[in-house]
């Protein structure tokens, strides 16, 4: 059973992508224009502060448009709705939504920059004067997720531009918000743990707009090699430099600078466990997304193959001592569960990767997808493994069969090719420098 993303021609999507950004941003600016006639936002602006809201609604409708399904779409018909886009509630007669009390506004400004990278952000801390970004959503109003769209317009592949009005009044009024503040950092570094929510989102496009220069890092490893990913082509355009754990074979001038998850291993403890097995992240969205591996999946995309999933695990059991396995926290209880009903016998421990949380060494680590565990493993001297199948990824064409060669083998070679060892102060130094530059 195929998953939506392998079924995607990712080259004629892109193509798709262009035509309806273009034709989306005509829309947008003909309504600003009716609306609130002044001080209508660029091309530019609008390019970078719609492209997540328009690439998740064009990639659902390319996948209709080549009735290309998933599990959860069955649902719609039962309840008639479909989309899935922001919600923002609170005093309609008062639409600043964003909350600047706090906003700080010094020349180099950290978006999470190196959040999970605690002493690579204390030792660059130590050597720049660097504020993080504080800017939320006014306590009296919180935005979520709804389903509002009915599946028949989408069927019959009509675009429904009324739903769009709320993001656009949401940018729109609180790029007018932002105009009150009175400067903008030089620098901006980000990482994709502290742009996309959609006050974070805003005010980054903002900034840029304002002359702000904006470096951001590499925030797994799966952003370099894969055929596409939505956030890489978000980050590719709003950066002026983009910093890399090794060669990118999406963003061709970018600055190689080594991968912190290298550097975990100082103050780790040998495991009683001879051998770890890194169970896949279990995707949280209802309808797919544009990326080219496993993450791009639905839920039910990713459950519906949990018999194969656990004939996997055990697989990789059987060929080993003494395992553990280990998941994120998020899903814990989902393991257990399938685990336990499956009779797969063999511990189940957690991390939360946001507080480091991170494992313990073992002699071998089989990582079950394709992420930076595989970095974290190799540069703690274990034995990772890429303990994945072929058809859970599409690669880059530049390094798909050397990646494949790989598969369920070990990989120090491919990690270390493409992900490059760093330490703190060597981090530190290099992103200096690449100020510098700028």
């Amino acid at each position: 059973m195929y998953s939506s993303f392998q079924k995607v021609d990712w080259n004629e999507y892109k193509v798709y992508y262009d035509k309806r950004e273009s034709e989306i941003i005509e829309l947008s600016i003909e309504y600003f224009k009716k609306k609130y006639s002044s001080n209508i936002p660029s091309r530019a602006f609008l390019k970078n502060a719609l492209f997540m809201q328009i690439s998740w609604r064009s990639y659902i409708e390319y996948l209709l448009k080549k009735e290309i399904f998933w599990p959860e779409l069955s649902l719609y018909f039962d309840n008639k709705l479909f989309s899935q886009m922001f919600k923002f509630s609170g005093d309609k007669k008062n639409l600043d939504f964003l909350d600047l009390d706090y906003l700080k506004t010094d020349r180099l400004l950290s978006m999470n920059f190196l959040q999970r990278h605690s002493e690579f952000k204390d030792v660059f801390h130590k050597k720049n004067k660097i504020s993080e970004l504080n800017i939320s959503l006014k306590k009296n109003y919180f935005y979520k997720n709804r389903y509002l769209k009915k599946i028949l317009s989408i069927i019959n592949k009509k675009f429904s531009f009324k739903d769009f009005n709320n993001v656009l009044d949401f940018i729109y009024l609180n790029s007018k918000n932002l105009d009150k503040i009175k400067g903008f950092p030089d620098i901006i570094l980000a990482s994709a743990h502290g742009i996309y929510r959609p006050e974070q989102n805003l005010y980054l496009c903002y900034a840029k707009e304002r002359g702000a220069n904006i470096i951001c890092l590499q925030p797994g490893f799966p952003h370099s090699l894969i055929k596409y990913h939505e956030q890489v082509e978000f980050e590719k355009r709003i950066s002026n430099s983009y910093l890399s754990y090794g060669p990118n074979f999406h963003i061709r001038n970018s600055e190689i600078i080594g991968s912190p998850y290298s550097n975990k291993s100082k103050n780790k403890k040998m495991s009683i466990y001879s051998e770890k097995i890194i169970l896949p992240q279990v995707p949280d969205t209802l309808i797919p997304r544009p990326i080219s591996n496993y993450w791009g999946q639905s839920r039910l995309e990713f459950i519906k193959k949990e018999k194969k999933l656990i004939c996997k695990i055990q697989e990789i059991i059987s060929n080993c001592k003494n395992p553990v396995l280990r998941c994120k926290k998020i899903d814990y209880s989902y393991y257990k569960k399938i685990l336990t009903a499956n009779k797969v016998n063999c511990n189940l421990e957690q991390g939360d990767l946001d507080k480091e949380e991170y494992f313990s060494i073992s002699n071998k680590v089989f990582v079950m997808y394709f992420s930076s565990a595989l970095i974290e493993a190799n540069y703690s001297d274990s034995e990772a493994f890429m303990s994945f199948q072929e058809d859970e990824i599409i690669f880059c064409n530049e390094v798909s069969d050397e990646a494949i060669s790989y598969l369920s083998k070990p990989s120090r070679e491919f990690i270390e090719k493409y992900a490059l060892k760093t330490f703190p102060d060597q981090f530190s130094d290099m992103v200096s420098f690449i100020m510098g530059k700028i």
